[in-house]
């Protein structure tokens, strides 16, 4: 059985369309796992903040930060890249404080970071205005 030019390309649409929504599943699924990774990794770095460990806090940044790198380059593919930057700046922020050793301007930029984490996250979600 022979199909006709308009069956053929209406096949074709079908399965461009199912490509499209099935890489748009694995996008966000991929990002979500990314950045709940992340968070769980930054669990634990407020409390040695608050216990002034900053060694240690510095040796579990710099783990986090090794680890964004290689999302990084995958995430800056899939999404929007200003939000791969702000991902990128609140974590450059949070090492300078760190470095300085300041307990509540690093707690507040943790705070960001998780915030950029938990929004960059958001946005990849499945919904009518994310593709609008």
């Amino acid at each position: 059985m022979r199909l006709t030019y308009n069956r053929r390309l209406a096949l074709y649409l079908l399965l461009a369309t199912l490509l499209v929504l099935a890489l748009c599943l694995w996008c966000r699924f991929y990002v979500q796992s990314a950045a709940a990774e992340l968070e769980q990794g930054l669990a634990g770095l407020d409390s040695l903040i608050l216990a002034a460990d900053w060694t240690q806090a510095e040796q579990r940044l710099a783990a986090e930060l090794a680890l964004w790198q290689k999302k990084r380059a995958v995430w800056q593919g899939l999404m929007n890249h200003q939000d791969v930057m702000n991902v990128d700046l609140a974590f450059a922020s949070l090492q300078a404080y760190l470095l300085r050793q300041q307990t509540e301007d690093t707690l507040n930029q943790l705070a960001i970071v998780r915030y950029y984490l938990a929004q960059t996250a958001a946005n990849e979600r499945l919904t009518w205005p994310n593709f609008f």
